[in-house]
């Protein structure tokens, strides 16, 4: 049974002051979401800056104007492309949550089609202003990543981990 302490039983608590907490909550939840959204995206930068793709895209067909980047994020319920700041955000505990899909297409060369992009499943998770963790939810082993999302080179264990189930999924 939940019990206040005897200072709080007998200070009267307004509505008033209950909205005003629940503003001050929903902002905080609102900038954990926002600060999640905005380590995928510079994820995904720093993704594409290791395979040298930076702003690179392709053609999807052949002789046709719509083009897509070789790095992308899509939205986990309808796998289409989604811009970060537009991915859906679930609450657990009171900690933003991300499912989303990482889109890697590859290539034999820059005309010649098809192209094969590679889909991997996965989950950011807020820890708190410092750290989040990626997780790769559709491996066998589920890697998991703790991130500072301060430090230089943040993404680079991740990166690496990525590269290495890419190359098992092709393993002849």
């Amino acid at each position: 049974m939940f019990r206040l302490s005897k200072q709080q039983e007998n200070r009267m608590i307004t509505y008033a002051q209950l909205c005003e907490q629940n503003i001050r909550y929903q902002a905080m939840l609102h900038d954990n979401a926002q600060a999640l959204r905005s380590v995928i995206n510079r994820f995904t930068l720093a993704l594409e800056s290791d395979l040298g793709l930076t702003d690179k895209t392709y053609s999807k067909e052949l002789a046709k104007d719509q083009l897509a980047p070789y790095v992308d994020v899509l939205d986990s319920e309808n796998h289409k492309p989604c811009p970060w700041y537009q991915l859906k955000v679930e609450f657990d505990q009171n900690m933003p949550e991300i499912a989303f899909e990482l889109a890697l297409t590859l290539e034999k060369a820059p005309n010649v089609y098809p192209k094969n992009t590679l889909i991997s499943p996965m989950r950011a998770t807020y820890l708190n202003d410092n750290s989040i963790q990626l997780e790769f939810t559709a491996h066998r082993d589920k890697p998991q990543f703790i991130i500072s999302i301060n430090e230089k080179d943040a993404f680079s264990h991740v990166i690496n981990t990525y590269k290495q189930l890419i190359l098992e999924m092709l393993k002849c």
